[in-house]
């Protein structure tokens, strides 16, 4: 208890930390996590996703309390106590095994809890935990400790026991997968276990866990093949591109394969440095870390590269004589590889060290319960005094830097000048520092890191994206021509960025440009079919241009290609009906628009004016009531809620609606000329 609460402690500073990179694309804007209600064709878009165990806890977190992040964080922290706890049984059992209980057994539990301290509370852990999208790796973390306490329970036991731990390994390991692909090493470790610490002979190992790692194997090539078939464009082309094609680095010369090879083989030395020394002054959101080109390019790669193949090395030769040796060595690489060798992934991420850094820290446990069981007893006691004040004063310097870290943690501004402190070079961090200025509505600000990101000659692909944000930016200011010849070099730098061509049509609109705006838009349309603003900017020119058959067209053509959001299409293209006197077509896309989302004031408003313009009263007062009940600081809806009931001759209630949008606005348009209409006709009737 007292290790979790330690860790709640250091992680309190977190519960409002902002959302940051990657959160916003696969949390907060994801509307396929956006649960209003719980249904079976909301939780099918939920679940049709990617990672869906995931995503289904996003979304459960939005249908609690929308994008409140307190939520996203309390769960979060609860994952990762979950995982202490599960660790700390995995380590406890395995030391408890008969191949180990003699030497173990009677420190397994100080090695347990030692491990499950160093690593809940170790700062290297804090990109996992306090970084929302990464509960993906908390979960899948969490499930894959589960499956293997499981297997070990299944496997030492009888009867019921042994039928429960097989039952949740079923269940645990699609959880893990599904939560993030790191579990695909789950059955090489299961069999390891079995080999190393259950039956201790390779052939036997093979026909103990013959069936469970078949399982396993299966359920990952079901989920590969789905995610790469179905969920991924370009099918088994993409799985190889993500394996095979190089990788280029931010701003970078790029990688191949055997490139980031070797310098895999740097980036485990970097992690290990970060486990034995992880000052806050040494984390980092985003490694400005350059490649390898060959073994002495630069001169780190071949001590890397004989650090690596000598530890896996050593681990193979004592696997017989020293299986937790062996088996903690070869956890910490072997969860490592996927990521840092194989995949076409950024090359330093600190999260990829949750579940590695548990065999790591294990390993370190033992040393330190080792080294306190030497004889004589004189100098194992001093030794134990010595012992016991380092072990206390790395307890205290983790949970301080911990807690600091995670103070760097709390906004996007923060996080980002951190980043641009320590890759000065790295043109994503001027990217983002900038674009958390400019959403804090700092724009001169926002507007000098970018420029700074362009003094370090960035690639063409971040070129073009500082270059939108500073011409977002002069849009935001109406320096209009300044903004139009900016955007015009960032779509020189990268066509096909549809936010260049998006940001250049606005900069063409506002300037009333308006067939090279059209232009600019069905550029950005072509680029991203699914970025709504396009079909509605195309519309309303065609509107402005009274060309109202091509506005129609446009907002249809956004309905049938569009995923989500179409509501906001048909808001549009309803009222485009009532102004060309369609009406039954307005009628019919309103309705389908709250069919989609009736939860929005707005469109209740329009559809209640198409009722009253009709003389349809009841209905109209209908609708204007439940945009009030959903918005009660609507004023046109009140205001037209006034003129329904003065058209059907309740005056005092029109007198009360009228009067209350006058007290909340004074000024109101059209409220005082109602207000004083509907008090000349009570007058008159009293008379």
């Amino acid at each position: 208890m007292a290790v979790l609460a330690l860790t709640v402690l250091i992680y309190s500073n977190t519960f409002q930390a902002e959302f940051q990179l990657d959160d916003f694309a696969k949390v907060k804007n994801n509307v396929n996590d956006h649960l209003d209600e719980i249904s079976i064709k909301n939780l099918e878009k939920v679940v049709l996703q990617a990672r869906p165990v995931a995503h289904l806890t996003f979304a459960l977190n939005y249908y609690l309390h929308q994008s409140d992040v307190f939520g996203y964080h309390i769960i979060n922290i609860l994952i990762h106590l979950a995982n202490t706890i599960a660790l700390y049984l995995f380590v406890w059992l395995t030391l408890n095994l008969p191949l180990n209980i003699h030497r173990w057994g009677s420190q397994a539990h100080q090695v347990a809890v030692m491990t499950s301290l160093l690593w809940a509370i170790h700062p290297v852990q804090t990109q996992a935990v306090t970084y929302i999208v990464q509960r993906m790796t908390l979960l899948s973390s969490l499930f894959y400790l589960v499956t293997l306490i499981a297997y070990i329970l299944a496997r030492t036991s009888a009867g019921h026991i042994r039928l429960l731990g097989y039952a949740v390994m079923v269940v645990s390991f699609p959880l893990s997968l599904g939560s993030k692909e790191i579990a695909v090493t789950l059955p090489v470790f299961i069999f390891l276990y079995e080999w190393y610490f259950l039956s201790g002979v390779f052939v036997v190992a093979i026909r103990k866990a013959a069936w469970v790692v078949l399982l396993c194997g299966l359920l990952t090539s079901i989920y590969i093949t789905g995610y790469f078939l179905d969920l991924q464009e370009g099918g088994w082309d993409a799985l190889k591109g993500f394996i095979l094609k190089e990788y280029v680095a931010v701003g970078e010369t790029s990688l191949s394969f055997y490139e980031r090879t070797l310098t895999g083989a740097r980036v485990m030395v970097h992690y290990i440095s970060l486990l034995l020394f992880p000052h806050p002054a040494l984390l980092n959101l985003d490694y400005d870390f350059p490649g390898s080109h060959s073994m002495v390019d630069p001169w780190t790669t071949l001590p890397g590269m004989i650090l690596f193949l000598g530890t896996f090395g050593y681990a193979i030769g004592v696997a017989k004589r020293h299986p937790l040796i062996s088996f903690c060595i070869l956890w910490f690489y072997g969860n490592l590889v996927l990521e840092s060798f194989i995949l076409h992934l950024d090359l330093v991420f600190e999260h990829r060290l949750y579940l590695p850094s548990m065999g790591f820290l294990f390993l370190g446990s033992m040393g330190i319960a080792y080294l306190t069981q030497q004889e004589p007893l004189l100098v194992s006691n001093l030794r134990k005094a010595l012992l016991g004040i380092i072990i206390a004063g790395s307890v205290l310097f983790l949970c301080l830097w911990t807690y600091e870290r995670n103070e760097t943690w709390r906004t996007e501004i923060s996080l980002w000048e951190d980043v641009v402190k320590k890759s000065p070079k790295k043109a994503r961090a001027y990217f983002n520092l900038g674009n958390a200025y400019k959403m804090a509505g700092m724009l001169e600000k926002a507007d000098e890191v970018y420029q700074a990101g362009l003094k370090i000659e960035p690639s063409n692909h971040y070129l073009s994206k500082i270059l939108v944000g500073r011409g977002w930016i002069h849009i935001k200011k109406q320096n209009y021509s300044e903004a139009i010849e900016i955007l015009q070099q960032a779509v020189q730098a990268n066509p096909n960025y549809f936010l260049g061509w998006f940001n250049l049509g606005v900069a063409y609109r506002m300037v009333n440009q308006y067939d090279l705006a059209l232009i600019a838009f069905e550029q950005s349309r072509d680029l991203n079919s699914q970025h709504l603003w396009n079909y509605i900017h195309i519309g309303e020119i065609y509107e402005r241009m009274g060309a109202f058959e091509k506005a129609v067209e446009s907002y249809l053509q956004g309905i049938a290609v569009m995923d989500n959001d179409t509501w906001r299409l048909r808001n549009k293209l309803a009222y485009l009906y009532e102004r060309i006197e369609r009406f039954n077509d307005a009628f019919n896309e309103y309705r389908l628009s709250l069919s989609e989302n009736p939860n929005q004031p707005e469109i209740h408003n329009n559809l209640g004016v198409l009722y009253y313009k009709g003389n349809r009263f009841m209905e109209a007062s209908s609708e204007f009531k439940e945009a009030l009940r959903q918005n009660p600081t609507d004023l046109d809806a009140r205001n037209n809620l006034g003129k329904i009931y003065a058209a059907m001759g309740n005056l005092e209630m029109a007198v009360k609606e009228f009067s209350r949008v006058l007290e909340m606005q004074p000024s109101h348009p059209t409220a005082r000329h109602n207000l004083d209409q509907a008090l000349k006709s009570l007058r008159g009737a009293a008379h």
